[in-house]
C-alpha cells in the first residue's frame, strides 16, 4: 500500500506470472501457428516524447524512473487518476516482462497554492502550509490506493530536500547559469547562458509565451524562470539559506530530487514521466537546469507522457471547474471500471471523458464476469479431480478443441506483441475479447461442461491466461473468480424430487414461451399484448421464482434454432433473494 503519515500501511499484491512467448503474427482462429514469424526480443518499445520515436527499453540493468507527483493543495480528480493509472499500467507491463525498476515520485509540498490555502484557513508559516500539504498528501495516497496503483519505491518531498535544492542552485550560479534579480532578489535560471538548446519539447509555445512576458521584468530573458523566491516575513513559508530566506521555485525541485536519488551520471534517471500537460514549461525547464549543471545533452534517456482527460474538448482541470474528484467518481463507479477505461485507450492518448465511456467499460466488465461465471470451477482449478471425484471420461480432443487451442496460443503471441509495441493495451484487450468470443462459440453446443474431461486443461488454461493478463495490468479479478468458483450442484446431482419439480416448472415455462412466440410471429390481432404478458411470466420464472429456490437458468439457441435451457443449483442465490441483495454478477 501507499505510505501514510503513520508509516507503511501494508503491502500491495503484484502477481507476476507468465513466461517468454515467441513470435508475432496476425490472428488465425482456425489455422495453426505460423513458425516463420520472427522471434520476440522480449524487450518493450516505448514512444519517447522527446523525439516521437519508439525506442527499445534495454534489459540487463535497473530501470531508474522518476515521475512527477501532485501539488498537494486539494483533492485529486479523475484527470489526475488518468495519468497515474496509465503510467501504472506501463510499469506493470514492464515488471511482468522482467524489468528491474526503481521508481521515485516527487511530491510538491511547497507551493504558492498550498500557501494560499493555509492563509485561507488562518494557518501561518511553514507549520501552516505543511498542515495543508500533509492533509492532501494523505488524501492523495488514499486515492492512489483506492485506484489500485502500485506505490513508488521512494517518495521525495520539497520540504525535506531544501539543502539539496539550495546546493543545486548554488552550483548553477557557480557555472554561470543563474543570477539574482536586482529588484526582487529572486534567483533566476539564465536561459540565454544555456543557449539554443532550450525549448526542445514545444519551441513554438516557448516563443509565444516569451512574447507575452512583461517587458519591465528584471529577467534577462522572458524565458528565464525562478529557482529561488525570497521571503522576508517570518510568518511566510520560507527557509533560511545561503541564498537568503526564501523557498524554491517549482521546477528546481525535480532536478534536485533526481540528482539526490540517481546521482550525476546520465541517465539520471533513465525514464522520466508525467502528464502531457507538464511537457512545457515544467519538463522543459527541468531539462535545461539539469543538463546545464551536469554538462550533458542527454540527462534523461526516455521521456514518457500520459494523455489527458478532456470534457467537450477542454482539459479536465480545477481552474476550469470541469472536474470530478476521485472520491466522487468512486461513489458512482469502481476503480476497476476506470482502469478498464484506461486500458481501452493508449496510455499516451488524450481521451474524452463521460458516462458513455464508463458504460463501455462496464460492458467489458460484464463480459469478463460472465466468462468466469460460465466456466465455474474451471476458472481456478487446473485438474479434473479438483472438481469431480469420479472417473475421467474420454480425454480425446476433437477438431474444435485443436482450433480453440490454436486460437488461445495465437492470442498469447498477439498480446505479447501488442504490449512490446509501446504498451498497446487497446489491441491487447481486443485480443482478449476475441478469445472470450471463441470460447463462447466453442461452448455454444456444450452441456454440463464441468463433467467433460476433454475440456481439461484447455478451458482452465485459457481462464488462467485471461485472469493473469488482467491482473498483470492491475485489474482486480477476485470477485469474478469467486463467483465462478461458487460450489454448484448440477441437476443430475440434486435430490430427485427437487430435480423433477424444477423440470416440470421449466417445462411449463417453455410451453408458455413457445405459445407466446408463436402468437407474436403470427401477428394475430390483439394477441401482441397477450404474447408480451406471457413472455413476462416466463422471464419472472427465470429471474425471480427459480433464483429464490437457488436455481439459475440459462437459455440458449440450439443447433436447429430451437430454444434449449440448462440449469444449476446455487445455494448462494437463495440468501441473496432473502436479503434483497443481488448475487455477484
Amino acid at each position: 500500500r501507499w505510505v501514510g503519515a503513520g508509516g507503511w500501511l501494508g503491502g500491495l499484491k503484484l502477481i507476476l506470472r507468465g513466461g517468454e512467448i515467441r513470435g508475432v503474427s496476425s490472428r488465425k482462429l482456425m489455422g495453426g501457428i505460423d513458425k516463420d514469424f520472427p522471434s520476440s526480443t522480449g524487450a518493450i518499445h516505448l514512444s519517447n516524447s522527446l523525439n516521437g520515436k519508439k525506442e527499445e527499453v534495454p534489459r540487463g540493468r535497473t530501470l531508474t524512473w522518476y515521475t512527477c507527483g501532485p501539488t498537494v493543495y486539494d483533492h485529486s480528480h479523475v484527470g489526475h487518476a488518468r495519468a497515474y493509472v496509465a503510467l501504472d499500467i506501463v510499469r506493470r507491463v514492464l515488471l511482468r516482462h522482467g524489468y528491474s525498476i526503481f521508481q521515485v515520485m516527487g511530491m510538491t509540498d511547497v507551493d504558492d497554492k498550498i500557501i494560499a490555502k493555509s492563509k485561507a484557513e488562518n494557518l501561518a508559516g511553514v507549520e501552516g502550509s505543511m498542515a495543508i500539504a500533509r492533509r492532501f498528501e494523505q488524501a492523495f495516497f488514499n486515492d492512489m490506493q483506492s485506484m489500485n496503483i502500485l506505490p513508488p519505491d521512494a517518495i521525495t518531498r520539497v520540504s525535506e530536500h531544501i539543502p539539496e535544492i539550495v546546493k543545486f542552485i548554488r552550483d548553477l550560479r557557480e557555472k554561470g547559469y543563474a543570477y539574482v534579480g536586482e529588484k526582487s532578489g529572486t534567483v533566476w535560471f539564465d536561459t540565454t547562458a544555456y543557449g539554443s538548446k532550450y525549448a526542445v519539447f514545444e519551441p513554438l509555445r516557448a516563443q509565444e509565451d516569451a512574447s507575452k512576458e512583461d517587458q519591465d521584468s528584471e529577467k534577462k530573458s522572458p524565458r528565464d524562470f525562478a529557482l529561488w523566491k525570497p521571503v522576508a516575513s517570518i510568518s511566510e513559508t520560507g527557509w533560511e539559506s545561503e541564498l537568503g530566506r526564501g523557498r524554491p521555485g517549482w521546477h528546481i525541485e525535480c532536478s534536485a530530487f533526481c540528482r539526490t536519488m540517481f546521482g550525476e551520471k546520465p541517465p539520471a534517471p533513465y525514464l522520466h514521466s508525467g502528464g502531457r500537460d507538464l511537457k512545457f514549461p515544467h519538463h522543459e525547464n527541468e531539462i535545461a537546469q539539469s543538463q546545464a549543471l551536469l554538462n550533458t545533452d542527454k540527462w534523461v534517456f526516455h521521456w514518457l507522457h500520459a494523455g489527458q482527460l478532456t470534457i467537450k474538448g477542454l482539459k479536465m482541470s480545477k481552474s476550469l471547474k470541469n472536474y470530478t474528484s476521485i472520491q466522487d467518481f468512486l461513489k458512482a463507479h469502481s476503480s476497476r471500471t476506470f482502469r478498464i477505461f484506461c486500458l481501452l485507450h493508449k496510455y499516451s492518448a488524450d481521451v474524452s471523458y463521460g458516462e458513455d465511456r464508463m458504460e463501455d467499460s462496464i460492458a467489458w466488465e460484464k463480459s469478463f464476469a460472465n466468462f468466469f461465471r460460465e466456466l465455474g470451477p474451471l476458472a481456478e482449478k487446473r485438474y479434473p479431480h479438483q472438481v469431480s471425484s469420479g472417473m475421467l471420461d474420454d480425454l480425446k480432443w476433437e477438431a474444435k478443441h485443436h482450433a480453440l487451442n490454436q486460437a488461445y496460443l495465437q492470442c498469447q503471441i498477439e498480446i505479447r506483441a501488442a504490449l512490446e509495441d509501446d504498451v498497446d493495451t487497446p489491441t491487447a484487450m481486443r485480443h482478449l475479447k476475441n478469445l472470450i468470443r471463441d470460447v463462447n462459440v466453442f461452448l455454444r453446443d456444450e452441456k454440463d461442461i464441468q463433467s467433460k474431461s476433454n475440456l481439461w486443461p484447455l478451458l482452465s488454461n485459457i481462464s488462467h491466461f485471461i485472469q493473469d493478463s488482467l491482473e498483470g495490468w492491475g485489474v482486480d479479478c477476485s470477485d469474478w473468480i469467486k463467483t465462478g468458483n461458487t460450489e454448484v450442484v448440477a441437476n443430475e446431482d440434486a435430490v430427485p424430487a427437487f430435480d423433477q419439480a424444477i423440470e416440470v416448472l421449466l417445462a411449463v415455462r417453455n410451453e408458455l414461451r413457445s405459445t407466446a412466440i408463436k402468437h407474436k410471429k403470427a401477428k394475430v390481432k390483439d394477441d401482441g399484448a397477450l404474447a408480451n404478458e406471457l413472455l413476462g411470466i416466463t422471464d419472472k420464472i427465470r429471474d425471480s421464482l427459480l433464483p429464490g429456490m437457488g436455481v439459475e437458468v440459462k437459455d440458449r439457441q440450439g443447433p436447429t434454432g430451437e430454444m434449449v435451457h440448462t440449469w444449476t443449483f446455487n445455494p448462494r442465490l437463495i440468501s441473496s433473494q432473502k436479503d434483497g441483495s443481488k448475487p455477484d454478477p
